[in-house]
């Protein structure tokens, strides 16, 4: 219930909110009821050991956009003068910089923790 209330916090933050009717969620191929999560306790080991790599990616990359942008947000300050200027590099720095560091943050703190409960299935499931 953690990973899922952490992935809605993500998604929620980006502007992508499950748009799913309360008590069901919404994936690629399937929309599962609290009933059927109730039928089904537990952890595929083996999937979430495949998907931990690819949220750490997202991470990285999403990393990777904020210094690329930041960079050229520097540039385009060195070239444009003015209030307009000002006020872009104000937005920047004070609202949309913070907004992206703020999902990278919850999205490394989702790795931590599907690390850990990787690690703590493996040790229950005896794998």
């Amino acid at each position: 219930m953690y990973l899922a209330g952490t992935l809605s916090l993500v998604l929620t933050s980006v502007g992508q909110g499950n748009s799913s009717p309360q008590g069901t969620q919404q994936t690629s191929s399937n929309t599962y009821t609290q009933e059927d999560k109730m039928a089904w306790l537990g952890m595929n080991l083996e999937t979430v050991k495949g998907e931990l790599p690819k949220w750490q990616n997202l991470a990285e990359e999403l990393n990777g956009v904020i210094n690329n942008v930041n960079t050229q947000v520097q540039q385009a300050n060195e070239a444009w003068n003015g209030p307009d200027s000002e006020k872009f590099v104000s937005e920047w720095e004070g609202q949309h910089r913070p907004a992206l560091e703020k999902i990278k943050a919850l999205i490394e703190q989702l790795c931590e923790q599907l690390q850990s409960d990787i690690q703590q299935q493996a040790e229950v499931s005896g794998s």
